[in-house]
């Protein structure tokens, strides 16, 4: 019972404080007296350091501080929008945390570490008006409930004056202009009485010739400047598609089955010979196999000696020769060889490693052979025909800023499906990597430098990178695009 009692007590004068406070706001003459009134109010319900108030348009969904603490934003942006947009109030126990915050908006004062507790104003309907922003340090206790639900009180309390205050400065811009109206309509109407006194009639609106003059004279200027920009101006139109770069003039060399690699007998930058073994598939049970129809060949030779002229061991004799080569076949297609002589410059698997048939274990370049790199982008299959060698391409990395290559179209390759295109440009390394549909046109283009600089630094290209290359069609002067027509 007493502690129910206390809390009775606690609720008591914290309502007084706040129908206090909303009598003070309400009394404001304002918008922004009521502000200050209203950031007094939260500081001390909030118990925090400081604090902001903004009024909101919901008409315009425009939020504005009538203290001159910040710029104009729309609610669409902020931890205020968000309130806003919700209708409920939201505790950011670190405001930078939150991908919302705007520092322009909810804190021009703040840096990101402070905690914020941001509280629509609402009226009954349900009419947003503004937004109670209290802010506190970040070496001060994060707001919970209890602040939460004292803004809460004090925005119940004070939306009501909000609102009649609201309209009494609606009612007296109207009023204002009705008067300017008709003080304009007296001053027109004794302008005219005067002149006609005097025995003037005139024109209604009088402009010196030389204003008159140098307006025609510039309007012409703007017109023919105009002109002249959108005939010289070009706009370009683009063909664009993911893109990846890839290493020319080496050799892929692929396994025809799948298993565990059980050994690797060759390191990058090693030279090997057309037919030597690179790697060794799980061989156990093809070596088991080979070796039983070994000793079987070696008994029924045996017996075939002894009785050359016997038809039955001569036909099983000859059965097992044939399984016998079908065996070491299975046996020999577990050993990855080389298949030419080369020097290997990459190995892609490890020992242990489990492959499927087809997965490229290391790559090899060919002595004397030139290596290079190339972009191959591909791009919607409807642009074939507008896409020729020699035109121009655009590559850019995405992550590094600002980084884009300028490159020129080398090659042009007939339409295939998504599947092919993958398949024999990107291998079972990449093809994941890029997202590729319908219809395609693969682009190549060659690098002559495999660097590029973003933000001051260089950076080396590496096959399959990713990033997006765009293909100029074709070029316009505004003019002719403004004018309408083929």
């Amino acid at each position: 019972m007493t502690a129910e009692r206390i809390l009775t007590q606690a609720d008591a004068i914290r309502t007084r404080q706040v129908l206090e406070h909303a009598r003070r706001i309400g009394l404001a003459p304002d918008l922004a007296g009521a502000a200050r009134a209203a950031a007094a109010a939260v500081i001390e319900l909030a118990g925090c350091d400081r604090a902001r108030v903004l009024f909101y348009d919901d008409e315009s969904g425009t939020l504005w501080s009538e203290l001159g603490d910040g710029d104009d934003a729309h609610a669409s942006d902020g931890v205020a929008g968000l309130a806003v947009r919700t209708r409920s109030g939201v505790v950011l126990p670190r405001a930078a945390d939150e991908a919302r915050y705007r520092a322009a908006i909810d804190d021009p004062q703040g840096h990101g570490a402070e905690r914020l507790a941001a509280q629509p104003i609402a009226d009954p309907d349900g009419r947003v008006h503004g937004v109670a922003i209290a802010i506190r340090s970040a070496d001060r206790p994060p707001f919970g409930e209890p602040e939460l639900r004292a803004l809460a009180a004090l925005a119940d309390a004070w939306a009501p004056f909000l609102h009649q205050l609201a309209q009494k400065q609606e009612a007296e811009r109207v009023l204002e202009g009705a008067r300017a109206q008709r003080d304009d309509d007296l001053f027109r109407r004794e302008a005219l009485e005067h002149f006609l006194r005097r025995g003037h009639r005139g024109d209604v609106v009088r402009v010196h010739p030389g204003w008159v003059h140098a307006a025609y004279w510039i309007v012409v200027v703007f017109v023919l400047g105009g002109v002249g920009y959108a005939a010289v101006a070009q706009v370009h139109k683009w063909s664009q598609g993911a893109a990846v770069v890839r290493v020319t003039g080496r050799t892929d060399v692929t396994t025809y089955e799948g298993g565990t690699i059980t050994a690797l007998a060759v390191a990058p930058d090693q030279s090997v010979m057309a037919g030597q073994e690179l790697a060794r598939l799980h061989d156990a049970e093809q070596a088991a196999i080979l070796r039983a129809q070994n000793t079987e060949f070696e008994r029924k030779l045996v017996a075939y000696l002894q009785t050359p002229g016997d038809p039955v061991v001569k036909q099983a004799l000859a059965a097992l020769v044939a399984a016998r080569d079908s065996a070491r076949a299975r046996s020999e297609a577990r050993v990855i060889r080389a298949p030419h002589d080369g020097v290997v410059k990459s190995v892609h698997v490890a020992p242990g490693q489990r492959v499927e048939a087809g997965r490229t274990i290391l790559s090899l370049v060919e002595p004397g052979a030139e290596e290079g790199m190339s972009v191959y982008a591909f791009l919607p299959q409807s642009d074939t025909s507008q896409i020729d060698v020699g035109q121009r391409m655009r590559f850019a990395i995405p992550g590094y800023r600002g980084a884009s290559l300028e490159l020129a179209v080398a090659a042009v390759s007939e339409p295939m499906g998504a599947g092919d295109a993958r398949d024999r440009y990107l291998g079972d390394r990449f093809r994941d990597g890029v997202a590729l549909a319908g219809q395609v046109v693969v682009v190549e283009a060659r690098l002559a430098d495999p660097s590029f600089t973003a933000g001051g630094r260089a950076y080396q290209l590496h096959d399959g990178m990713i990033g997006v290359a765009e293909v100029q069609l074709e070029s316009r002067s505004v003019l002719e695009a403004l004018v309408p027509g083929p």
